[in-house]
């Protein structure tokens, strides 16, 4: 099995459904600390967190602002691995942090994802 595989299988074991991109473009800026934001190709996004492909590699545990539709969410780095199909880009995991507010619901409302 492919590492492609066991993510994808990893990926189903979650109870929260994930719901993948409509327009592959969709990009989100994530705004760390300190430095200058990075912008990323968001993959899927559940009701506490996302999928994103960055073009560099990021920490576990690691905070960072996004935002969407004016609002600013927190979110934590869970994983970050090396992309196997897009060369020189990390696929990264990310949970929301201290918001009640549903990941789907902001992102459904942007027309990038259809729930």
């Amino acid at each position: 099995m492919t590492l492609s595989q066991k993510l994808e299988n990893k990926a189903d074991d979650r109870w929260l459904p994930r719901y993948h991109t409509v327009n592959r473009e969709y990009h989100v800026e994530l705004s760390p600390k300190a430095g200058g934001a990075l912008s990323a190709r968001l993959l899927d996004v559940s009701r506490d967190g996302l999928g994103i492909l960055l073009e560099r590699e990021v920490r576990a545990g690691e905070t960072y602002d996004l935002e969407v539709d004016g609002k600013g969410i927190r979110v934590k780095v869970v994983y970050c691995i090396r992309d196997l199909i897009h060369a020189g880009a990390y696929r990264v995991g990310m949970q929301r942090v201290g918001s009640t507010e549903n990941l789907v619901s902001l992102f459904a409302a942007q027309k990038c994802i259809t729930p």
